[in-house]
Order: C-alpha cells, then sequence, then structure tokens
C-alpha cells in the first residue's frame, strides 16, 4: 500500500478497536428489546450515548427496512437527541459476511458530509434478524497515529487534453523572467539557503515566484519579477540558519536551479512552465507547456540528463 492508503488502513484499525465491543453491546440489548418499539428506542438512545462521536444511530431488519426509530445527535447541549425521518436514506447498506463492518468513506448527501458507516448484525437466539447501522462523519473522529510516509521516485500526470492538442502549434514566448533567469536563480539560491524560504514556486512564463518561509508556514509570499530579479529582496527576509530538518544539500539546490534553465531553454515547443523544490521533504514539482506534471526527488532529477525529458542527443 502507499503511505496514504496505510494511514487510512491504520485509522480504520483504531477505530475498529475502539468501537466493536461497544457496538456488539449495543446490538445484544437491541436484540433483547426486539421488535418492542419503546424498548428499542431506549437502547438505541442508550448506544448514542456509548458511542459520542457518531451522529446517527438507528436498527433496521434484514431487508434494510427501518425497524426502529433514527437517533441524530444534537448539537445543542441541553436538547434531547433529535428524531429525523425513517425515509432520509442516512445509511450506506454494507454488503459483508462479518458480523462487524465498516465502510469506505463516501460522501453522505445528506449531511454533505465525508462520512464512513458502520453495521454491526443483531441477533436474537443465534437468529440474524438485522443490523445496528451507525453513522459517523470524518470531522467528528479523533483518531490519532501517523504511518510513515513512503518517499516515490516519480510521478507523471498529463495535463488538460486540449492544451495538448495543440502543444505542437504554439511556440515559447520569452517571459520578462526569461531576460534576467540568471540572476533570478542566484536570489532564489540566496533565499533558500540564507532566508528561512524551504519551498518555493518559479513561473517562468507568468513571471513571478511563490515563497514559503520556515518561520510563517501557512502564509505564502508572491514576488513579480521586478522583485525578485532586485538582490535587495533578501533584505526583506531575517537571515536564518539553513534548517536541520532539510533533506536537500545546500549546494545541490543551484545545480536544481539551473537545470530548470536547461529544461526551459531546451526546446521552442515542449519547454518548462514553472518549477517548485521543498527542501523539507525533497521534492520537486515540474510543469511542462504540454500542461504535463512530474513530481520526483533532487536526487532523482539531478540523476537524469536532458535525454531523460527530450529524448537522445540533448545532453550534447
Amino acid at each position: 500500500m502507499s503511505w496514504f492508503e496505510d494511514i487510512i488502513q491504520e485509522k480504520r484499525v483504531r477505530l475498529k478497536k475502539r468501537i466493536a465491543p461497544i457496538c456488539k453491546d449495543v446490538a445484544e440489548h437491541c436484540a433483547r428489546a426486539w421488535p418492542d418499539q419503546k424498548k428499542l428506542k431506549h437502547e438505541l438512545e442508550r448506544g448514542l450515548r456509548k458511542l459520542p462521536l457518531c451522529t446517527f444511530i438507528s436498527a433496521v431488519n434484514l431487508n434494510y427496512e427501518m425497524t426502529g426509530p433514527i437517533f441524530q445527535r444534537s448539537k445543542e447541549k441541553n436538547e434531547k437527541y433529535k428524531l429525523i425521518p425513517p425515509e432520509q436514506n442516512l445509511f450506506l447498506k454494507i454488503d459483508s459476511s462479518e458480523d462487524f463492518s465498516i465502510s469506505d468513506v463516501y460522501v453522505n448527501h445528506i449531511t454533505n458530509n465525508p462520512s464512513l458507516a458502520v453495521q454491526q448484525s443483531i441477533y436474537k437466539k443465534k437468529e440474524k434478524i438485522g443490523y445496528l447501522l451507525i453513522l459517523y462523519e470524518l470531522k467528528n473522529l479523533k483518531l490519532s497515529g501517523k504511518a510513515e510516509e513512503d518517499s516515490f521516485e516519480h510521478v507523471q500526470i498529463k495535463g488538460d487534453p486540449a492544451i495538448r492538442a495543440t502543444v505542437f502549434e504554439q511556440q515559447k514566448a520569452m517571459s520578462q523572467l526569461d531576460e534576467h533567469i540568471d540572476d533570478v536563480l542566484i536570489i532564489m539560491n540566496e533565499l533558500i539557503c540564507y532566508h528561512g524560504v524551504f519551498h518555493s514556486k518559479i513561473h517562468f512564463s507568468s513571471s513571478r515566484a511563490t515563497l514559503w518561509l520556515m518561520e510563517d508556514p501557512y502564509v505564502y509570499k508572491i514576488h513579480m519579477v521586478n522583485e525578485i530579479m532586485d538582490p535587495a529582496i533578501a533584505l526583506a527576509y531575517p537571515k536564518r540558519p539553513y534548517p536541520k530538518r532539510s533533506v536537500v544539500k545546500p549546494d545541490d539546490i543551484m545545480k536544481v536551479l539551473k537545470l530548470f534553465k536547461e529544461l526551459r531553454n531546451a526546446d521552442e515547443t515542449i519547454y518548462l512552465r514553472s518549477g517548485s523544490i521543498n527542501i523539507i521533504n525533497g521534492m520537486l514539482g515540474l510543469t511542462f507547456s504540454c500542461d504535463g506534471s512530474h513530481y520526483m526527488s533532487v536526487e532523482n532529477f539531478l540523476s537524469r540528463g536532458l535525454d531523460f525529458w527530450f529524448g537522445p542527443g540533448q545532453n550534447q
């Protein structure tokens, strides 16, 4: 599995470990109350109290027809649990041979939120008579823990088909940044190595740069070409030591930027429109004139010659 899938699976396991015993207990109490509506209502309300993070709870027969009320947790502290109309299809049917199952994440169009449905079989005298259904909205779940993120060498993503269809009818137009590209790359190297910029993106075609700083990573700065070609821009950012968390060697940053320049100038039809570098996770992002994008590690990027991008003969 990818790191993304691994994290999801880990959190599903955590959720199951936390709620499965409670769901089984609530289902057993519902079985004893079945089919008395008054008693079933009492047991579902009890279940809602025992599962404080869930949003809805109900019980259905084997045909997924409501046999008890649907309880919704009220947002008002002093208000009792709400009953909602049974015709609202809140719960996702789970076809499973397991007595306890958790659905994949889906968008619930009643709540308009990404959700998980939980299904617990209800048995009476060893005969399955229905299911306990529980709805969790992801925004209410508190599942700690994080799986290790796997590195990946190279991901290529195709762009807009309309742009790809006409790519050979276009030719690169020199931007204002192109006219000052050497100075811009020197200044970008300075900002990354000595002024706390950990993530930067150079938009060659539209002559601008976007910067993220270690001291304020939630806010990015946008500079037009007249600013990023001015060496005095470094005075706008306090000097900072090169971050210890960086996985990119300072000496490799200029190598990356120079290769950006080569990809920008190697061909008049297929050329680099923008390039980004993140020194913390060591990843690059490249977008070309065909609207295709590539994501890869700095190490992998520097190991490739121009022939990797444009075919044999480009390194000569």
